[in-house]
């Protein structure tokens, strides 16, 4: 997260590397044997592993005024509604898909454990051992793509996707000082547009003819920009909210 007043030059930056697992679960479903239409629905969660937090804030000058540190951990939560249409002939040993896809990411963490190391300018060593924020961040929108396969192999095959999602939308729901600390609560609440490219290799290999294993790997980068809404602490302010998920995967498909 990277921010600021909406006629200041003050900025700040919240950098949150997370690292964890996702199990999901996909459906596919053929209207009819040959029919070039597929639809595919994906459910899937996972956890966050616990991370480092690092949050800047910088004067107009450039001068980090304020720097500290946070553990944090949460989880996801993932959903997707598509429809692929086969260009290219059903028989034929390689394809071409245009993809369509209803794409929905939920990330749920808290910050605790907070450490000041710069305050107002002056180097400190402030320890809050208290759960200091959480929030909810979700990521939605509609990503058109291709998908091609082509056989290598008798039993092996390779696949690779490319999509973008032109009209994303973030929305942005944080609760800080949550515990009973005194300190009042201040929530915040950012509304973010922009877009999200994504791409994804795999290879898959038929055990059997109805049960096959796949490895690949995966990345999607989500990138928004918007601003604190009225009734916050910050309203008016201008935020930008990107995430960068990448990673491998592994698989297996049953086919019934």
């Amino acid at each position: 997260m990277h921010g600021g007043k909406a006629n200041a030059p003050n900025t700040w930056e919240l950098t949150h590397p997370i690292d964890g697992n996702i199990l999901e679960a996909l459906f596919t479903v053929c209207p009819e044997k040959d029919s070039p239409y597929l639809f595919n629905i994906s459910l899937g969660s996972g956890n966050i592993k616990k991370g480092t937090i690092r949050d800047t804030d910088w004067d107009g000058n450039g001068v980090v005024s304020d720097l500290s540190y946070s553990t944090s951990q949460g989880n996801t939560f993932i959903s997707s509604l598509s429809v692929d249409y086969r260009v290219t002939d059903i028989k034929k040993p390689y394809g071409l898909d245009l993809t369509f896809t209803y794409d929905y990411l939920m990330i749920s963490a808290d910050y605790r454990d907070g450490v000041s190391v710069v305050v107002s300018y002056t180097p400190t060593s402030i320890l809050t051992p208290v759960k200091w924020q959480i929030y909810d961040l979700v990521y939605s929108g509609l990503e058109i793509g291709i998908k091609g396969k082509s056989d290598i192999l008798e039993k092996l095959s390779m696949e690779a996707s490319l999509g973008y999602t032109p009209f994303l939308e973030a929305e942005y729901k944080g609760v800080r000082y949550p515990d009973n600390i005194p300190v009042p609560k201040e929530r915040e609440y950012i509304i973010a547009r922009g877009s999200a490219l994504s791409y994804q290799l795999c290879l898959n290999y038929n055990l059997v003819n109805q049960f096959s294993v796949q490895f690949g790997y995966k990345y999607k980068a989500y990138h928004t920009k918007g601003k604190d809404q009225p009734g916050t602490p910050w309203a008016g302010d201008w935020e930008e909210l990107d995430s960068d998920f990448k990673g491998c995967f592994f698989g297996a498909g049953i086919k019934f």
